[in-house]
Protein backbone atom coordinates (compact mmCIF):
# COMPACT_ATOMS: atom_id res chain seq x y z
CA UNK A 1 0.00 0.00 0.00
CA UNK A 2 2.81 2.26 0.93
CA UNK A 3 4.57 1.55 -2.13
CA UNK A 4 1.55 2.20 -4.22
CA UNK A 5 1.22 5.74 -2.42
CA UNK A 6 4.85 6.45 -3.22
CA UNK A 7 4.33 5.69 -6.78
CA UNK A 8 1.12 7.66 -7.45
CA UNK A 9 2.99 10.79 -5.39
CA UNK A 10 5.71 10.36 -7.58
CA UNK A 11 3.92 10.53 -10.62
CA UNK A 12 1.81 13.44 -9.56
CA UNK A 13 4.54 15.34 -8.89
CA UNK A 14 6.52 14.62 -11.80
CA UNK A 15 3.83 16.11 -14.20
CA UNK A 16 4.84 19.52 -15.75
CA UNK A 17 1.09 19.86 -15.52
CA UNK A 18 0.90 20.44 -12.02
CA UNK A 19 3.75 23.14 -11.74
CA UNK A 20 2.13 25.14 -14.71
CA UNK A 21 -1.07 25.63 -12.98
CA UNK A 22 0.65 26.40 -9.78
CA UNK A 23 2.43 29.05 -11.67
CA UNK A 24 -0.45 30.34 -13.43
CA UNK A 25 -2.19 30.97 -9.96
CA UNK A 26 1.26 32.52 -8.82
CA UNK A 27 0.90 35.06 -11.68
CA UNK A 28 -2.89 35.82 -11.62
CA UNK A 29 -2.54 36.53 -8.00
CA UNK A 30 0.23 38.90 -8.45
CA UNK A 31 -1.17 40.62 -11.24
CA UNK A 32 -5.01 40.98 -9.60
CA UNK A 33 -3.17 42.82 -6.33
CA UNK A 34 -0.44 44.71 -8.36
CA UNK A 35 -3.42 46.24 -10.29
CA UNK A 36 -5.65 46.80 -7.30
CA UNK A 37 -2.89 48.60 -5.05
CA UNK A 38 -4.27 51.78 -4.06
CA UNK A 39 -0.55 54.06 -4.41
CA UNK A 40 2.47 53.69 -6.15
CA UNK A 41 4.63 55.32 -3.91
CA UNK A 42 7.99 54.59 -5.49
CA UNK A 43 6.78 55.31 -9.16
CA UNK A 44 5.48 58.49 -7.71
CA UNK A 45 8.68 59.32 -6.00
CA UNK A 46 10.18 58.75 -9.74
CA UNK A 47 7.58 61.06 -11.16
CA UNK A 48 9.01 63.82 -8.93
CA UNK A 49 12.06 63.66 -8.80
CA UNK A 50 11.41 63.76 -12.96
CA UNK A 51 9.68 66.60 -13.30
CA UNK A 52 11.66 68.20 -10.94
CA UNK A 53 14.41 67.17 -12.77
CA UNK A 54 12.91 68.67 -16.53
CA UNK A 55 11.57 71.60 -14.59
CA UNK A 56 13.85 72.95 -11.62
CA UNK A 57 17.49 70.74 -11.71
CA UNK A 58 19.45 73.14 -10.21
CA UNK A 59 17.24 72.84 -7.04
CA UNK A 60 15.89 69.53 -7.66
CA UNK A 61 17.44 67.86 -4.28
CA UNK A 62 16.41 71.13 -1.69
CA UNK A 63 13.48 68.99 -0.15
CA UNK A 64 15.72 65.86 0.10
CA UNK A 65 18.22 67.67 1.55
CA UNK A 66 16.17 69.65 3.77
CA UNK A 67 14.41 66.66 5.51
CA UNK A 68 17.55 65.44 6.20
CA UNK A 69 18.74 68.13 7.60
CA UNK A 70 16.03 68.11 10.22
CA UNK A 71 15.24 64.55 10.57
CA UNK A 72 18.43 62.06 9.98
CA UNK A 73 16.76 59.81 7.75
CA UNK A 74 15.16 59.60 4.77
CA UNK A 75 11.38 61.11 3.99
CA UNK A 76 8.73 58.30 3.53
CA UNK A 77 8.47 57.49 -0.06
CA UNK A 78 5.73 59.11 -2.39
CA UNK A 79 7.11 62.73 -2.30
CA UNK A 80 10.43 64.86 -3.77
CA UNK A 81 11.66 65.21 -0.20
CA UNK A 82 12.57 61.18 -0.34
CA UNK A 83 14.01 61.55 -4.04
CA UNK A 84 17.75 61.04 -2.75
CA UNK A 85 18.50 59.13 -6.19
CA UNK A 86 21.00 60.67 -8.24
CA UNK A 87 20.13 61.82 -11.67
CA UNK A 88 19.99 59.15 -14.03
CA UNK A 89 17.15 57.66 -12.04
CA UNK A 90 15.78 61.06 -12.72
CA UNK A 91 16.07 60.86 -16.66
CA UNK A 92 14.88 57.32 -16.70
CA UNK A 93 11.11 58.59 -15.27
CA UNK A 94 11.30 61.62 -17.60
CA UNK A 95 8.67 60.48 -20.35
CA UNK A 96 6.12 59.73 -17.74
CA UNK A 97 6.92 62.82 -15.83
CA UNK A 98 5.22 64.57 -19.01
CA UNK A 99 2.21 62.80 -17.72
CA UNK A 100 -0.26 63.61 -15.12
CA UNK A 101 1.02 62.34 -11.72
CA UNK A 102 -1.52 59.85 -11.35
CA UNK A 103 -1.33 58.53 -14.88
CA UNK A 104 2.40 58.87 -14.50
CA UNK A 105 2.67 56.40 -11.76
CA UNK A 106 0.48 53.67 -13.34
CA UNK A 107 2.40 54.13 -16.93
CA UNK A 108 5.99 53.58 -14.96
CA UNK A 109 4.57 50.50 -13.33
CA UNK A 110 3.73 49.16 -16.53
CA UNK A 111 6.62 49.91 -17.81
CA UNK A 112 8.40 48.08 -15.16
CA UNK A 113 6.31 44.99 -15.20
CA UNK A 114 6.96 44.48 -18.85
CA UNK A 115 10.65 45.30 -18.54
CA UNK A 116 10.74 42.43 -15.41
CA UNK A 117 8.56 39.84 -18.36
CA UNK A 118 11.01 40.33 -20.37
CA UNK A 119 14.25 40.08 -18.10
CA UNK A 120 12.60 36.56 -16.86
CA UNK A 121 12.14 35.42 -20.57
CA UNK A 122 15.79 36.31 -21.28
CA UNK A 123 16.54 34.44 -18.10
CA UNK A 124 14.75 31.59 -18.93
CA UNK A 125 16.23 31.21 -22.50
CA UNK A 126 20.15 31.68 -20.99
CA UNK A 127 19.47 28.89 -18.65
CA UNK A 128 17.78 26.94 -21.10
CA UNK A 129 16.93 23.83 -19.39
CA UNK A 130 15.94 20.88 -21.07
CA UNK A 131 14.25 19.27 -18.23
CA UNK A 132 10.56 19.44 -18.65
CA UNK A 133 9.70 19.53 -14.79
CA UNK A 134 12.55 22.31 -14.21
CA UNK A 135 11.20 24.72 -17.10
CA UNK A 136 7.45 25.14 -15.39
CA UNK A 137 9.38 24.96 -11.87
CA UNK A 138 11.46 28.15 -13.53
CA UNK A 139 8.16 30.50 -13.71
CA UNK A 140 6.49 29.21 -10.47
CA UNK A 141 9.47 30.42 -8.44
CA UNK A 142 9.30 33.84 -10.53
CA UNK A 143 6.03 34.40 -10.29
CA UNK A 144 5.80 33.50 -6.20
CA UNK A 145 9.29 35.18 -5.51
CA UNK A 146 7.98 38.05 -3.32
CA UNK A 147 10.94 40.61 -4.10
CA UNK A 148 9.60 40.85 -7.65
CA UNK A 149 5.90 41.48 -6.63
CA UNK A 150 7.11 44.12 -3.96
CA UNK A 151 8.95 45.38 -6.77
CA UNK A 152 6.22 46.39 -9.44
CA UNK A 153 3.63 46.65 -6.53
CA UNK A 154 5.19 50.14 -5.52
CA UNK A 155 6.21 50.95 -8.78
CA UNK A 156 10.15 50.57 -8.36
CA UNK A 157 12.94 50.53 -10.96
CA UNK A 158 13.87 46.61 -10.44
CA UNK A 159 12.28 45.53 -13.38
CA UNK A 160 14.38 48.00 -15.62
CA UNK A 161 17.31 47.43 -14.08
CA UNK A 162 16.70 43.18 -14.35
CA UNK A 163 16.35 43.41 -18.11
CA UNK A 164 19.18 45.76 -18.72
CA UNK A 165 21.50 43.44 -16.36
CA UNK A 166 19.70 40.55 -18.09
CA UNK A 167 20.62 41.83 -21.58
CA UNK A 168 24.24 42.31 -20.62
CA UNK A 169 24.59 38.32 -19.56
CA UNK A 170 22.99 37.95 -23.23
CA UNK A 171 24.97 39.66 -25.57
CA UNK A 172 28.12 38.59 -23.17
CA UNK A 173 29.43 35.70 -25.06
CA UNK A 174 28.82 37.56 -28.69
CA UNK A 175 29.50 41.11 -28.27
CA UNK A 176 31.27 41.66 -24.94
CA UNK A 177 31.25 45.46 -25.20
CA UNK A 178 28.12 46.14 -26.35
CA UNK A 179 27.06 44.00 -22.70
CA UNK A 180 29.58 46.15 -21.10
CA UNK A 181 27.42 49.14 -22.24
CA UNK A 182 24.42 47.68 -21.28
CA UNK A 183 25.90 46.81 -17.86
CA UNK A 184 27.28 50.19 -17.36
CA UNK A 185 23.40 51.77 -17.55
CA UNK A 186 21.90 49.50 -15.13
CA UNK A 187 25.38 50.69 -13.08
CA UNK A 188 24.15 54.30 -13.79
CA UNK A 189 21.14 53.73 -12.21
CA UNK A 190 21.81 51.88 -9.50
CA UNK A 191 25.49 50.79 -8.46
CA UNK A 192 24.72 47.06 -7.53
CA UNK A 193 25.10 45.84 -11.38
CA UNK A 194 28.54 47.03 -11.35
CA UNK A 195 29.25 43.46 -9.80
CA UNK A 196 28.94 41.62 -13.01
CA UNK A 197 32.26 42.55 -14.00
CA UNK A 198 33.28 39.51 -12.37
CA UNK A 199 30.98 37.17 -14.42
CA UNK A 200 32.09 37.60 -17.83
CA UNK A 201 34.86 35.04 -19.05
CA UNK A 202 38.31 35.75 -18.98
CA UNK A 203 39.05 36.78 -22.50
CA UNK A 204 35.86 39.09 -22.30
CA UNK A 205 36.45 40.69 -18.85
CA UNK A 206 38.77 43.51 -19.40
CA UNK A 207 37.09 44.72 -22.10
CA UNK A 208 33.70 44.38 -20.47
CA UNK A 209 34.69 46.41 -17.34
CA UNK A 210 36.72 49.09 -19.54
CA UNK A 211 33.56 49.60 -21.14
CA UNK A 212 31.16 49.06 -18.32
CA UNK A 213 32.60 51.65 -16.28
CA UNK A 214 33.02 54.09 -19.14
CA UNK A 215 29.35 54.32 -19.51
CA UNK A 216 28.85 54.24 -16.02
CA UNK A 217 30.71 57.85 -15.51
CA UNK A 218 29.71 59.43 -18.85
CA UNK A 219 26.17 58.71 -18.42
CA UNK A 220 26.65 59.98 -14.70
CA UNK A 221 28.58 62.93 -15.62
CA UNK A 222 26.19 63.96 -18.43
CA UNK A 223 22.93 63.74 -16.54
CA UNK A 224 24.58 65.88 -13.90
CA UNK A 225 24.68 68.50 -16.31
CA UNK A 226 21.52 70.10 -16.46
CA UNK A 227 22.36 70.41 -12.22
CA UNK A 228 25.53 72.75 -12.80
CA UNK A 229 28.27 72.53 -10.71
CA UNK A 230 26.39 74.01 -7.93
CA UNK A 231 23.68 71.58 -8.08
CA UNK A 232 25.95 68.67 -8.15
CA UNK A 233 28.14 69.68 -4.96
CA UNK A 234 24.64 70.45 -3.33
CA UNK A 235 23.82 67.02 -4.16
CA UNK A 236 26.60 65.13 -3.03
CA UNK A 237 27.52 67.29 -0.08
CA UNK A 238 23.87 67.64 1.24
CA UNK A 239 22.24 64.76 -0.12
CA UNK A 240 23.97 61.77 -0.65
CA UNK A 241 26.34 61.73 1.63
CA UNK A 242 23.99 62.42 4.45
CA UNK A 243 21.59 59.64 2.55
CA UNK A 244 24.41 56.84 3.34
CA UNK A 245 25.06 57.89 7.01
CA UNK A 246 21.04 57.78 7.57
CA UNK A 247 18.67 54.97 7.18
CA UNK A 248 15.09 54.55 6.06
CA UNK A 249 12.60 53.60 8.18
CA UNK A 250 9.73 52.64 5.90
CA UNK A 251 9.11 48.94 6.58
CA UNK A 252 8.71 47.68 2.91
CA UNK A 253 12.56 48.94 2.49
CA UNK A 254 14.32 45.07 3.42
CA UNK A 255 18.30 44.69 3.02
CA UNK A 256 20.70 42.80 4.93
CA UNK A 257 21.70 45.77 6.88
CA UNK A 258 18.36 46.42 7.79
CA UNK A 259 17.76 42.92 9.25
CA UNK A 260 20.71 43.27 11.37
CA UNK A 261 20.21 46.67 12.27
CA UNK A 262 16.43 46.87 12.85
CA UNK A 263 16.48 43.09 15.17
CA UNK A 264 19.07 43.56 16.98
CA UNK A 265 20.78 46.93 16.74
CA UNK A 266 17.86 48.80 17.98
CA UNK A 267 17.11 50.98 14.99
CA UNK A 268 13.58 52.36 14.46
CA UNK A 269 11.33 51.59 11.50
CA UNK A 270 7.74 52.69 10.51
CA UNK A 271 4.96 49.98 10.66
CA UNK A 272 1.38 50.40 9.15
CA UNK A 273 -1.22 51.14 11.70
CA UNK A 274 -4.78 52.10 12.17
CA UNK A 275 -3.60 56.06 12.16
CA UNK A 276 -0.75 55.87 9.69
CA UNK A 277 2.34 54.71 10.44
CA UNK A 278 3.80 53.61 14.14
CA UNK A 279 7.56 53.70 15.31
CA UNK A 280 8.77 50.71 16.33
CA UNK A 281 12.36 49.50 18.34
CA UNK A 282 13.27 46.35 18.68
CA UNK A 283 14.80 46.25 22.75
CA UNK A 284 17.80 44.57 22.32
CA UNK A 285 20.54 47.53 20.93
CA UNK A 286 23.70 46.30 19.50
CA UNK A 287 24.28 48.63 17.09
CA UNK A 288 28.00 47.64 16.66
CA UNK A 289 27.07 44.22 16.03
CA UNK A 290 24.68 44.50 13.50
CA UNK A 291 26.89 46.80 11.99
CA UNK A 292 29.56 44.66 11.78
CA UNK A 293 27.33 41.42 10.97
CA UNK A 294 26.02 43.79 7.85
CA UNK A 295 29.54 44.21 6.40
CA UNK A 296 30.57 40.97 7.26
CA UNK A 297 27.59 39.59 5.15
CA UNK A 298 28.42 42.39 2.70
CA UNK A 299 32.33 40.75 2.21
CA UNK A 300 31.49 37.13 2.18
CA UNK A 301 29.06 37.69 -0.44
CA UNK A 302 31.55 39.54 -2.45
CA UNK A 303 34.03 37.00 -1.45
CA UNK A 304 31.61 33.84 -2.61
CA UNK A 305 31.04 35.66 -5.90
CA UNK A 306 34.60 35.83 -6.93
CA UNK A 307 35.20 32.39 -5.75
CA UNK A 308 32.46 31.31 -8.12
CA UNK A 309 33.56 33.62 -10.98
CA UNK A 310 37.21 31.83 -10.51
CA UNK A 311 35.99 28.38 -10.39
CA UNK A 312 34.17 29.19 -13.90
CA UNK A 313 36.62 29.90 -15.66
Amino acid sequence: MIHRLRRAAADVFSRPALYWTIAVLFGLNRVIFTVLAPRRYDAEGMWEGAHAYLTNPSHMYDAAADYLARVHIIAPPGGLDAFVSPPPVALLAVPVALLPRSIGAQVWTAIDAAALVVALVLLYRVLASRDRVARPIFWLVAAYFPPLFADVSAGQRGGVLLVLAMASVWFERSRPAIAGAVGGLAAAIKYYPAAMILGPRPAHRIRYALVLFGVLLLVTAATFIPLGAGGTLFYYQHVLLPSLASHNPDCAYDSVRTLFMRTIGGEPFAVPSSTGYEIVTSPIHFSGLALALSYLSAVLFAAGAAWAAWRSG
